[in-house]
């Protein structure tokens, strides 16, 4: 962890107020709220990303780095997590294709790239960064994604208008500059090209009961607490309208309890994945769990917006 003095502090990003009320202390930070947008936010700030968080023990499951609250790892691969994330990184490639076919895409803060190979195997053009190098490398030596690149993403090094679609799945929260981010988005995208961003929902039911307690907050990897309004505010305000919105559900179990077991329902859609009907008829099953789950009882706390640049 850097020390205090390398620590900022930050106007609002999304109206540059610097009128905030605390919501939550610690550690040596505070959780504090826009009094003018309501924007929710970490202050203070590291003056760097703790790139040393994502190293290997990040993605196997593991955390060595003191002085952190509530952050935890995730064993990529273990067999049956490697096989759940695979499935969401299908997930989400059909949401793009929901409003795009092809073209060159990038993903910021791409991890170990299972999602730019599942693209990459459909004919898109890919391009990721992470700020892991461990992640970096593999999905370069072990996936041949040769177009990942360690990058930081307060300097996104693409020509102007170049791409198709960009996609930030849980990375928006964790950097110190979330309207520079957009506004570079906006820049290297293409006009009526496709941002999809997926994030925690601090206005969530599920967040505003479990309060310091709710596991989105990581300190200090995740800065910044976004919901629809404020999340929807900066993307007008850095070129983007609005097409959509939608909330996570974790399963749906239907498929599981009509084959008889999760084993057989992930074997099934193993085998027809790649059948443009099937994910069709798995997203619109999904999305009515969504509708129900997310719009209607607010139990699910993941936000993920799509959006189109202007």
């Amino acid at each position: 962890m850097a020390s205090a003095k390398k620590y900022i502090s930050r106007n609002c990003e999304i109206c540059s107020s610097l009128e905030y009320r605390e919501v939550h202390r610690i550690l040596e930070y505070r959780i504090v709220e826009c009094m003018k947008c309501h924007f929710v936010f970490l202050d203070p700030v590291p003056g760097r990303t703790p790139v040393e968080i994502y190293d290997e023990d990040y993605f196997r499951g593991k955390i060595a780095v003191e002085n952190t609250f509530n952050v935890e790892g995730w064993d990529f691969f273990e067999p049956e997590n490697f096989r759940n994330f695979l499935t969401q990184c299908r997930a989400r490639l059909d949401r793009v294709e929901t409003f795009t076919k092809g073209g060159t895409l990038l993903d910021i803060g791409c991890g170990i790239g299972l999602f730019l190979h599942e693209a990459k195997s459909r004919g898109w053009h890919v391009h990721g960064i992470d700020a892991s190098p461990f992640a970096v490398s593999y999905a370069r030596q072990e996936l041949g994604l040769e177009t990942v690149q360690q990058m930081d993403v307060d300097n996104l090094v693409y020509d102007s208008g170049t791409m198709d679609a960009i996609t930030l799945h849980h990375v928006i929260e964790h950097v110190i500059n979330p309207r520079r981010l957009l506004q570079s988005a906006s820049r290297i995208i293409k006009k009526g090209g496709i941002l999809v961003i997926e994030t925690p929902d601090i206005s969530s039911k599920r967040a505003k009961r479990a309060g310091l307690n709710w596991k989105y907050l990581r300190i200090p990897e995740h800065l910044n607490y976004f919901s629809a309004a404020t999340l929807n505010r900066l993307l007008e305000q850095t070129g983007f309208g609005v097409l959509q919105r939608e909330y996570a559900v974790e399963s749906t179990g239907m498929m599981n309890a009509l084959l008889g077991g999760e084993e057989k329902a992930r074997s099934l859609y193993d085998q027809w994945s790649r059948c443009g009907a099937f994910r069709w008829a798995v997203r619109s099953t999904r999305r009515i769990n969504e509708y129900i789950s997310g719009k209607l009882v607010g139990e699910f706390d993941i936000l993920t917006v799509t959006a189109r640049k202007r």
